[in-house]
């Protein structure tokens, strides 16, 4: 019986405690320091439970963008399209704003996968989701953005 516990940004599999490479595993998460106690066994129905983290929890954003980056050599692609250009010019309109310090936050994405749309854009937990022409776009995004949190 496999089993999958979630972890930051990954899921591993992991045979059940019977198996060879179960305890290994979590010997070494733990020397890391990833958790602290063993991960959770999963109830009859086969969830898993909330792994306890020695990590901090992540931020509740108000509004978290992600901005596709991703393969600036391939033409028709969000970074060769400006996709960086234009985190950095986000990054830097948020930044200037200083009543959204710990409540927006302007991250780089992989694929999104929506190229052909235009650079593309999500913002959680609202799930708005935008596809930018040019970088000069910006100000009309950062605009949206001045709605959802102000």
């Amino acid at each position: 019986m496999l089993r999958a516990y979630p972890l930051p940004a990954l899921w591993f599999l992991k045979k059940n405690p019977d198996g060879d490479s179960f305890h290994e595993l979590t010997a070494a998460m733990k020397k890391n320091k990833e958790i602290e106690k063993d991960p959770p066994m999963t109830t009859d129905n086969h969830v898993p439970q909330k792994m306890n983290q020695t990590l901090s929890s992540p931020q509740n954003y108000e509004a978290h963008m992600f901005v596709c980056t991703n393969s600036p050599e391939k033409e028709g692609k969000c970074g060769h399209k400006g996709g960086h250009e234009l985190r950095m010019k986000l990054r830097e309109l948020v930044l200037q704003q200083d009543a959204w310090k710990d409540r927006v936050r302007v991250n780089a994405a992989g694929c999104l996968g929506a190229c052909e749309k235009g650079i593309t854009v999500v913002i959680y937990p609202q799930a708005q989701w935008y596809y930018l022409q040019t970088t000069e776009d910006v100000q009309s995004l950062f605009q949206e953005l001045k709605k959802l949190v102000d």
